[in-house]
């Protein structure tokens, strides 16, 4: 039994509901990304270029950032397995339409329907191991639930040699995202009662110093810290592939594998560094590790626009990945850290949206820049800015004491 707040939770308890992130997370990430990864055959069939596809993979961000700060209102206000439970079920819906898609609108159209309920992810299990995990295991369970956006990318690369199609692939994607909904479905009502507890306990409990101004300091920070660090992933879940393509001059069906390594190993580290960061148990020690891995990423981006094409670009893009995957678990645990238990909701929802407009902005910038310079080159160097800009956004954070 471990203790979470005054309530009491077995092993089994918080393991199923470790179980339930993460396929959640897994759904949310294919219901997004798998678009990046057939980019070029999506292309291809409905005859667009680089910059209407850029803009077709940028509106799922546009919608998600109209969505996310109200998202993380709702998950503070009507419990976060609902949200998510919600977010499955329209996911679910639009990747069973986006196939069916035979002019631009129909394809935007699915597309903003994922995009709409897409930053329930994230804050929702953020949210949901604030109130569920202990604290000293934060960490661990943030970095499982995390790394369903790596399975959900590599799952679309691993599908890709075996669909015949960008649409039949989607059509295998739907119904991955139709069981998931189902076993979510069937893990959460035994784990809501204890979840929905200690929320109500934590609704009615008299705070009488949240820190407000510290608060609205370190979601300021946080916001503007993960708008800059996000832009490589949202580089290697939109055009990583197309570059690799063209870098190498090879088949789309010849890069799934390397990539697919590269994120699985970059998730075992993320679990591995959280871990360790739990192990430590402060502040100070997880944003050693956090700025270790964005130092690391960033100097291994600027050197992919350096390097001819051969071993070296597979180094550093192998560094890069893993490296910011690394990063990627820390940036949301770093809210738990610092946020008081009853604004994780909210300020994990300002996360998202600034993760949303990263994701958002990048493809395009990317998308426009190879158009009219004819190379990756120049948007890769100033991903590799905007990384190393996060590190010092992130030192400032501090933990919020609050009193009883």
């Amino acid at each position: 039994m471990v203790k979470v707040g005054s309530a009491m939770l077995s092993h089994r308890t918080y393991v199923g509901v470790m179980v339930a992130m993460l396929i959640a997370t897994t759904v949310g990430s294919l219901s997004v990304f798998v678009i990046g990864t057939v980019a070029r055959p999506i292309m291809d069939d409905l005859e667009l270029g680089y910059g209407t596809m850029g803009v077709v993979i940028s509106m799922q961000r546009v919608a998600s950032t109209l969505t996310a700060p109200f998202i993380g209102y709702a998950i503070d206000r009507i419990g976060p397995f609902k949200v998510l439970t919600i977010a499955m079920v329209f996911s679910t819906f639009s990747l069973f339409l986006t196939p069916l898609s035979s002019k631009l609108w129909m394809l935007l159209l699915t597309r903003i329907i994922a995009g709409l309920v897409f930053p329930a992810y994230w804050p929702s299990c953020t949210k949901i191991a604030a109130v569920s995990i202990p604290k000293n295991r934060i960490g661990f369970a943030t970095a499982v639930f995390e790394s369903g956006s790596v399975i959900g990318v590599v799952l679309t690369y691993i599908l890709i040699p075996y669909a015949r199609s960008w649409r039949f692939l989607f059509i295998i994607v739907a119904v991955i995202a139709l069981l998931s909904l189902i076993m979510v479905s069937l893990l959460l009502p035994r784990n809501t009662k204890v979840e929905y507890r200690y929320l109500e306990r934590s609704r009615s409990s008299m705070v009488k110093d949240i820190g407000y101004g510290k608060l609205f300091r370190n979601t300021i920070i946080i916001f503007f810290a993960f708008l800059f660090a996000l832009q490589p992933w949202a580089f290697y879940t939109s055009w990583l592939s197309t570059f690799l393509v063209e870098k190498f001059v090879v088949e789309l069906e010849d890069i799934w594998i390397p990539i697919s390594i590269f994120l699985v190993i970059g998730m075992a580290f993320g679990i591995l560094s959280s871990i360790l960061s739990d192990k430590i148990h402060s502040l100070k020690g997880r944003k050693t590790i956090l700025v270790l891995t964005l130092v690391a990423t960033s100097i291994a981006l600027f050197m992919l626009t350096v390097v001819e094409p051969g071993i070296y670009t597979w180094i550093f893009l192998a560094v890069s990945i893993i490296s910011h995957r690394t990063f990627l678990p820390l940036a949301w645990t770093i809210i738990n850290d610092t946020t008081p238990d009853k604004f994780v909701g909210l300020v994990s929802g300002v996360n998202a949206l600034a993760g949303q407009i990263s994701m958002m902005i990048t493809p395009i910038i990317i998308a426009y820049t190879r158009e009219s310079l004819g190379t990756f080159n120049i948007s890769i160097l100033v991903l590799s800015i905007f990384t190393a800009t996060s590190i010092p956004l992130y030192l400032q954070l501090k933990r919020i004491e609050t009193t009883q």
